[in-house]
């Protein structure tokens, strides 16, 4: 893009590409910012009265590699004496490589362009505004590919694109504002691929896009706002892969999707927030797989989405992801440096599945155990092994005891120490599988010892409970066995209180269970070797409620 330029209007036949031939030259010198020559080039002059002609008589535009100066449908109007805003029939519109100079404006506002194609290829707009306001196309391709915008202001509000493709490839910017308000685009591809936005504002707010892919790819946008505020899409892909936005605020509020895929793969972002609060995404994947994330903020809270993905990224900020709903978030592999929240207080945030596989958090990571059904949602992944869910738990307990949530710290040691134990087993099937004749009775004991009886040491009401268990269940045996006449527990001392069975055995099953031994009764028969189980199992669990009780209090 130049930085000024220069008009010189020379008495020099010019033949355009096609053989006709205009009467003047513009000749045109452009500058860099150091006002040294850039480029000359050379241009038919055509004065904008042969165009209102041409365009009165309604005959074909054609401003192939023409220069043209101060042109204006307004005044267009005035002169043929129309309504103000009335619509003006442009018929077989072609400007490629032309020139369009105003010192104020150039206006194609309330134009109706009628043709199958319409060229804007490789020209040059050079305004304080260029207007669209209100134009309407016809059906068919609309290419403005390489097209320069030296323009302050860029207005396409209301613009109705109609069907077929809409072609912004490697157009350059050198604006302050631009503006696709309320526009409308209807079936057909649209590209702003390579599109360089440079540091202008640019709106598309209730913009329509209609059915089709959108393509953003590497694109770039520097403004202090990126506004896709309340926007419909259709059906298809929307794409800002390897796009790079600068340090202002990027805005996907309230917009709809329908069936497709919206991409910032490859993304770079600044310092602006990013927000897609209260979007409508039911059907759309998001993805922002290695995408470069800046200093800046990223919402999508009360958003509706099928599945959003993080894969790779650095998330350097606070990062709001408390859906509206969310039918899969994957989080494998991201870096999290600041806050990543998920909290869900008041029960308003569904996400069907989170996977969390490699996630690494240098910051904090606010997540709840019962409000965010985490175990469910783990549980849920299909694209995961077991040894991945049980990292997932890990890291989830490191970040639960962080933050001292420690209940559902020892919720998440739980279900990783279970997955743990259960790959061990599988792992040693694989290697061989006859392992599996001592692996299973290893697997089901370490299982009963260390879960089921204290949730490895983290429930110590559920060691209590196992502890009483144990202790009816060994009197039970007793009662059994003496009645039977296998076994008798016997007193040392004469029996002088009488006992009846069944208090000397809850006796003799109290003072063995608790290892007090006074050594008034004891057994005989197979009993002894009951009793000596039955030491053994008091003593195991009293240490076992010990270690849970103490874990809990001194936390």
């Amino acid at each position: 893009m130049f930085h000024s330029y220069k008009v010189d209007i020379l008495d020099k036949e010019f033949s355009t590409g096609d053989g006709k031939k205009h009467p003047q030259t513009a000749r045109v010198h452009m500058y860099d910012s150091h006002g040294r020559v850039r480029d000359v080039r050379d241009y038919a002059y055509v004065l904008k009265e042969d165009i209102y002609k041409d365009i009165a008589a309604g005959t074909d535009i054609d401003l192939n590699n023409c220069y043209v100066k101060d042109f204006s449908l307004s005044e267009y109007r005035s002169k043929f004496d129309m309504v103000s805003h009335a619509h003006v029939e442009v018929f077989g519109f072609t400007a490629i490589g032309a020139f369009l100079d105003a010192e104020h404006e150039v206006d194609f506002s309330y134009c109706t362009f009628k043709g199958d194609i319409l060229h804007f290829i490789n020209i040059h707009f050079s305004c304080n505004l260029l207007n669209f306001l209100h134009a309407d196309f016809d059906e068919g391709d609309k290419d403005f590919t390489n097209a320069r915008f030296n323009c302050k202001e860029v207005n396409f509000q209301y613009a109705d694109f109609n069907s077929g493709s809409v072609n912004f490839k490697d157009v350059q910017f050198h604006s302050e504002n631009i503006s696709f308000v309320n526009s409308i685009f209807s079936t057909g591809k649209k590209y702003f691929t390579g599109c360089d936005f440079g540091k202008a504002n640019i709106a598309f707010q209730f913009t329509n896009f209609g059915e089709g892919d959108i393509s953003f790819e590497k694109v770039v946008m520097l403004g202090k706002k990126i506004d896709f505020s309340k926007v419909e899409f259709g059906d298809g892909r929307v794409d800002f892969r390897l796009s790079e936005f600068g340090d202002g605020d990027i805005v996907f509020d309230e917009c709809a999707f329908g069936e497709g895929k919206l991409r910032f793969r490859k993304a770079k972002f600044g310092s602006g927030r990013m927000s897609f609060e209260l979007a409508m995404l039911e059907n759309c994947d998001m993805s922002f797989e290695r995408t470069e994330f800046g200093n800046g903020e990223l919402t999508v809270l009360k958003c509706r989405c099928r599945s959003i993905t993080f894969h790779y990224s650095h998330l350097n900020n606070y990062v709001d992801l408390r859906f509206d709903y969310c039918g899969k978030m994957d989080l494998t592999s991201t870096i999290v440096r600041d806050i990543l929240d998920l909290s869900n207080e008041k029960g308003e945030v569904e996400i069907e599945e989170i996977d969390f596989s490699g996630m690494r958090i240098l910051g904090r990571l606010f997540l709840d155990w019962y409000d965010n059904n985490v175990k469910e949602l783990i549980y849920k992944q299909e694209d995961t092994s077991i040894k991945m869910k049980a990292e997932q738990f890990r890291m989830l307990k490191e970040e639960f005891r962080n933050l001292g949530q420690y209940n559902d710290e020892d919720k998440a040691y739980l279900e990783f120490k279970r997955l743990e134990l259960k790959e061990r087993k599988n792992r040693a099937i694989r290697a061989n599988k006859f392992n599996a004749l001592w692996m299973y009775p290893v697997y089901w004991g370490e299982s009963l010892v260390f879960d089921q009886i204290g949730h490895y040491a983290t429930n110590p009401l559920r060691v209590l409970v196992s502890m009483a268990i144990s202790f009816v269940f060994i009197t039970l045996l007793y009662v059994v066995l003496i009645a039977a006449g296998i076994g008798d527990i016997v007193s040392s001392v004469g029996d002088p209180d009488h006992l009846p069975l069944v208090t000397k055995s809850i006796y003799h099953s109290a003072i063995t269970f608790l290892t007090i031994g006074y050594g008034d009764y004891y057994p005989s028969g197979v009993i002894r070797w009951l009793s000596g189980v039955e030491g053994f199992v008091g003593l195991f669990l009293m240490s076992y409620f010990t270690v849970a009780f103490v874990r809990k209090v001194l936390r």
